[in-house]
């Protein structure tokens, strides 16, 4: 699929997999760099007084993420198997902004929260 959501290009019925595939690869990563908030970086000094509360921010932003992740890969993938199925086009021009507002709406929430906090 292309920026404005028409379909550009054919592959593989296989592929339907690819997606889920790098999100459980994704999950499991981010799951795992979730348990060491220590080598993360911030927007403001660690401090012993503060340590807390910016590991906290900064473990909840993953668990959004991860879930936000999800959300847009279901998305993409249903698109795409309706796409194939009803010969036309699912995605529309809202697609792409869409997807960037659902993954940089956290992040931007959580830098704000971290950057005050």
């Amino acid at each position: 699929f292309n920026a404005a959501g028409a379909v550009d290009d054919y592959g593989s019925k296989i592929t339907i997999f690819l997606l889920p595939g790098i999100y459980s690869f994704l999950f499991t990563l981010l799951s795992i760099l979730n348990f060491f908030p220590h080598i993360f970086n911030y927007t403001k000094e660690i401090t012993p007084e503060n340590a807390l509360a910016q590991y906290s921010i900064a473990t909840q932003l993953l668990r959004v993420l991860k879930l936000t992740i999800g959300i847009v890969f279901f998305i993409i993938s249903y698109g795409t198997i309706q796409s194939a199925l009803a010969s036309g086009e699912f995605f529309g021009i809202w697609l792409l902004p869409l997807i960037l507002t659902m993954v940089l709406a956290p992040v931007i929430y959580y830098v704000i929260k971290a950057s005050r906090g």
